[in-house]
């Protein structure tokens, strides 16, 4: 399973990010929701987890057009 982890924050995105992949998990971070977009039309992603308040594409944004 592929996750695409998106925060502004790096060691959130890094944090969420081990312990997913101890789980066996696939994961991809993005530290904005401009990258994010891109990542989503390279790649299949099974979940999304995002920050909400971000600079620029918030949260609730990038789901909508996710």
């Amino acid at each position: 399973m592929r996750i695409l982890v998106v925060d502004d924050e790096p060691k959130i995105c890094h944090l969420i990010e081990e312990l997913l992949k101890v789980e066996g998990y696939q994961i991809d971070v993005s530290f904005s929701g401009a990258d994010a977009l891109e990542m989503i039309k390279r790649y299949i992603y099974h979940l999304l987890i995002t920050d909400l308040k971000m600079p620029g594409i918030d949260g609730l944004e990038l789901i909508q057009k996710a």
